[in-house]
């Protein structure tokens, strides 16, 4: 990816046309939603200095053509504190407007199965046809109205969420969650397991220490997967993304420099 040689004009970001593509570069405060944790230094103002764990949310919404090639850059650097980890990627969004969240794609292989009884709000438990894919996890959802291509995706119909406790009664098991259900559900409902996770970090995720020195985010996207929230593919569903960055995550006090943030779609 060329490094800009021009201003990119205007309060909202304005892609510079090439030959080869629409190129972004995010370098003032007007291409960012507004974070108190971020102060703009260096002699042009253009470097973003973070202090403590923030997430940064790009100002504009991109347009997605899965067919299209996009790559991203930015240069890390930490500038004193605890080592922390940086991720650099997309918050996805569907034809709705809302986000996609991890857990309505992330789909686990193989894990459909079919309700044996009816389900109602306020209980807390189902009972299912036995697959050996559903295990007790706090990070474990379920979702009805389920299909076996995963067209359903990304499928936001939970029936419950955090599963304690999975208990075979022969043919069947009764699983049983955290919390009481919102929904109901007929016997014989599709159902199928998810797991949740966090966003697609497309540039990279990277461990960075203030002895680390400069650290570059790299990454490429082209396509849609059938589920799941990857890093090269796009989440099902996604019609839109915005950028962000993950910065001294869960961890208070590091200070912590980006500059060169960029994007290109060709």
């Amino acid at each position: 990816m060329r490094k800009f040689g021009v201003a990119v004009l205007a309060a909202a970001i304005v892609g510079s046309v090439w030959a080869d593509g629409v190129e972004y570069k995010l370098d003032k405060p007007a291409d960012w939603v507004p974070n108190g944790k971020v102060k703009w230094v260096g002699e042009k103002k253009n470097i973003m200095e973070v202090t403590g764990s923030a997430m940064l949310v790009s100002a504009k919404k991109f347009n997605i053509d899965p067919k299209k090639l996009i790559e991203l850059e930015a240069d890390v650097k930490m500038i004193s504190g605890k080592p922390a980890t940086t991720y650099f990627g997309f918050r996805v969004i569907g034809k709705d407007g809302k986000y996609i969240n991890a857990s309505s794609v992330n789909a686990v292989p193989g894990g459909e199965t079919v309700l044996v009884k009816a389900v109602k709000p306020g209980d807390k438990s189902i009972t299912v046809k036995a697959n050996n894919k559903w295990k007790k996890s706090s990070i474990a959802y379920v979702v009805i109205n389920a299909k076996k291509d995963l067209s359903d995706l990304p499928n936001t119909s939970f029936i419950g969420h955090n599963i304690t406790d999975v208990k075979n009664e022969g043919a069947n098991m009764v699983v049983t969650f955290k919390r009481a259900f919102n929904l109901a559900a007929p016997a014989g409902t599709a159902v199928r397991m998810h797991h949740d996770g966090g966003y697609m970090y497309a540039g990279g995720i990277k461990y960075i220490g203030a002895d680390s020195g400069m650290v570059e985010f790299k990454g490429k996207v082209r396509g849609m997967v059938k589920s799941g929230m990857t890093g090269s593919g796009w989440a099902p569903g996604t019609v839109k993304a915005e950028l962000i960055m993950l910065v001294n995550w869960g961890v208070a006090g590091s200070v912590t420099q980006i500059k060169d943030v960029e994007m290109e779609i060709k």
